[in-house]
C-alpha cells in the first residue's frame, strides 16, 4: 500500500509500520532481489528512557526483529527484551537467512547474535557476547555469519541442519578501547575487514573457519574511526576518521605494504559523515558534512598519487547516510536528519543545473537507516514514526 503523506510523484512502492508508532526502526537490510526485507527496532515511548535512566535494573522493553515480504507484509517477528535493542540486521544475498545483533539489559553478558530461517522465522542460532554486538554480516550464500562485539566472532551454517555453530573468533591484542565497532564480509566469506574503537583496522582470512590475521593499520594519534565501507568482493575498503581523513585500501596492496593506496582530507570545518564504494569502478563516494548542509563527492585515485573529485552534488541538508546502488548505478543519500532522500546517477558530474535523479521530502525524520537490493531497482529506508518505506530506484 502507499501512504497519502507522500507526494503522489514519489516512486514509492509500499510502506509498513511493523512495530507501531512507539517502536522506531534502527537498522535495515534487504535481499539482492528485494523479496526479503529485515528491520530491527528500538522503542521510544515518551518518558520511558528518562525513567529507565534513573533506576537499575531498567524497565523491560521489547525490541524486535521483523522480516517483511517484498510487498511490505510482515512475514514473522522475533521479540527481544533489551536495553539498547537491535543494533544491526543482515540478510544473505540469496534471501534465505537472516542475522541480528544487539544488546540485552543485563550487566553481562550483554550482547546477542541470532540467526533465522528467512522463510519461517525459525531460530537457527542464539549466542551471547560480553559486549554489545555492534554489527552483523552474512556471506551472500548465508554460509558464514560474522559479528562485531568485544572480538570478531565467526559462525558457520551446519549444512545438514541449517543451524549455525561458532567456529572461531579473533581479538586484537589487549588495548584500551579494543572493542570491534564494525565488520565487513566478502561475498564468499573468505575475507573479513574489522574496525576497532581504539583506532585500528585489520584484515582476516577465513579458511573454513580458521581465522588468520593478515595485516593491521593504526590511525595516527588523535584520530578515531568514524565509518567503514567494504567492497562486496573484499578487494577494497575505505575508512573515514574523526579528523576528516579518508583512506582507501586495496586489500592485496595493503597486505604487502600495510598502507592505504591513497589518503585525502576534507576541507577544514568539514566532517566525513558516510562512505560508499562505487563498484566496479572502485571509486569512493564521500558524504561531507559542513554545518547544517553538505555535499556528496565521488573521489578517485590518480596514477600520480593525487586524488581527484570526479563529481559533486550539493545537498539541501546535512548528509546522514549514503549507499551505492549497483542495480541502478546510482548514489542514494539520506539528508537533514532523515528528513529527505535523494537518488542520482553515479556518473553525474554537475553541481548546479541539469541535475537528474529524484529527491523527496519525508513525512517525518527517521533514523537514516537505509538499504538497497543489489539486483533489483528498489531501496528501503526508515521514514520515521516506526515506518519502513520501499522506493523504486
Amino acid at each position: 500500500m502507499t501512504d497519502p503523506a507522500f507526494d503522489s510523484g514519489v516512486p514509492l512502492l509500499w510502506t509498513c509500520s511493523p512495530g507501531g508508532a512507539v517502536c522506531s526502526i534502527q537498522t535495515l537490510a534487504v535481499a539482492d532481489d528485494g523479496g526479503t526485507v529485515v528491520a530491527g527496532t528500538y522503542c521510544g515511548q515518551p518518558g520511558l528512557w528518562a525513567e529507565q535512566a534513573e533506576s537499575r535494573p531498567p524497565m523491560p522493553v521489547v525490541q524486535s526483529v521483523y522480516c517483511l515480504n517484498g510487498d511490505g507484509g510482515v512475514r514473522w517477528r522475533d521479540a527481544v527484551t533489551g536495553w539498547t535493542g537491535v543494533c544491526s540486521v543482515a540478510v544473505s544475498g540469496n534471501g534465505r537467512f537472516v542475522a541480528a545483533g544487539g544488546e540485552y539489559q543485563e550487566e553481562a553478558p550483554q550482547g546477542f547474535v541470532r540467526a533465522y530461517d528467512a522463510d519461517s522465522g525459525a531460530v537457527l542460532l542464539k549466542h551471547r557476547t560480553v559486549r554489545r554486538v555492534n554489527q552483523v554480516a552474512l556471506s551472500r550464500d548465508g554460509l558464514w555469519l560474522v559479528a562485531a562485539a568485544e572480538r570478531v566472532e565467526v559462525f558457520c551454517r551446519v549444512l545438514d541442519t541449517d543451524g549455525f555453530s561458532k567456529v572461531g573468533d579473533y581479538a586484537p591484542d589487549e588495548r584500551a578501547g579494543a572493542v570491534i565497532n564494525a565488520v565487513g564480509l566478502a561475498d564468499d566469506g573468505t575475507t573479513i575487514v574489522w574496525q576497532a574503537a581504539d583506532g585500528r583496522v585489520g584484515v582476516l582470512s577465513n579458511s573454513g573457519g580458521m581465522l588468520v590475521p593478515l595485516k593491521e593499520f593504526d590511525l595516527p594519534d588523535g584520530e578515531s574511526f568514524r565509518v567503514l565501507a567494504v567492497a562486496t568482493d573484499g578487494g577494497q575498503f575505505v575508512v573515514g576518521s574523526s579528523a576528516g581523513w579518508v583512506r582507501c585500501f586495496e586489500t592485496s596492496a595493503f597486505l604487502r605494504t600495510g598502507q592505504p593506496i591513497w589518503a585525502r582530507r576534507v576541507a577544514e570545518g568539514e566532517q566525513v559523515a558516510a562512505l560508499a564504494i562505487a563498484e566496479p569502478m572502485g571509486q569512493v563516494v564521500v558524504a561531507v558534512q559542513a554545518g547544517e548542509g553538505g555535499t556528496v563527492q565521488r573521489w578517485a585515485g590518480e596514477s600520480d598519487g593525487t586524488v581527484a573529485t570526479r563529481a559533486e552534488r550539493r545537498l539541501a541538508g546535512s548528509p546522514q547516510n549514503l549507499i551505492w546502488h549497483g542495480a541502478s548505478e546510482s548514489i542514494v543519500a539520506v539528508e537533514g536528519g532523515g528528513g529527505a532522500v535523494a537518488s542520482w546517477p553515479v556518473n553525474e558530474a554537475t553541481t548546479a543545473g541539469g541535475q537528474t535523479g529524484w529527491r523527496r521530502e519525508l513525512p517525518e525524520s527517521g533514523s537514516s537507516a537505509l538499504a538497497v537490493a543489489r539486483e533489483a531497482g528498489v531501496l528501503v529506508m526508515d521514514v520515521g514514526g516506526g515506518a519502513v518505506a520501499c522506493f523504486s530506484n
